[in-house]
């Protein structure tokens, strides 16, 4: 079944994968069962967020060209799946707002160096934002699992085709 699962979303698993390793390391880390780590597991939860924002937002630039392309109309592929689309709209909504707001804070810091607390700061501020999206694409993960479900009850298949009644074109994004 595992298999099923990596062949029909070898994306959104992988997204999957990357989200829960670092956060599993991070929890480690913070709990100090992987001793000394604390500093790398905090700096990574970013990291991880901002790879993940570039991967979303690819996808969603993918997403959207091909929607747009498709001979079906925008507004009846949306409302064809509401829960997939909400959160698909939330997760890209996310990613665009956060990714605005780091580089505009960015473009605001000083040209002198700064205090040591308002690099603490920052780095608290960046890592509460790049927290957030791990958290949004457990939430699609968890939606895209529970879908793929309801489909092989439904249907009683475990073919390609019934694991995506998402409304979008390309099943494995």
């Amino acid at each position: 079944m595992a298999c099923t699962v990596l062949a029909t979303s070898p994306i959104q698993i992988s997204k999957f994968v990357v989200t829960v390793v670092p956060l599993r390391f991070g929890v480690l880390g913070y709990w100090r069962i992987i001793p000394a780590q604390q500093l790398t597991a905090l700096l990574v939860v970013p990291f991880v967020g901002s790879l993940l924002a570039v991967v979303i937002i690819a996808e969603t630039l993918v997403t959207g060209f091909r929607m747009i392309r498709d001979e079906r109309s925008v507004l009846d592929r949306l409302s064809a799946e509401r829960a997939c689309t909400a959160i698909r709209a939330l997760e890209a909504t996310v990613v665009f707002s956060l990714t605005a707001s780091i580089v505009g804070l960015i473009l605001r810091l000083p040209d002198e160096p700064m205090a040591r607390p308002g690099v603490i700061g920052l780095l608290f501020i960046f890592t509460a934002l790049g927290g957030l999206i791990p958290v949004e694409n457990l939430l699609r993960t968890t939606e895209h699992h529970v879908q793929r479900r309801r489909n092989e009850a439904e249907w009683g298949t475990t073919s390609t085709r019934s694991h995506h009644s998402c409304p979008h074109p390309n099943p494995y994004i």
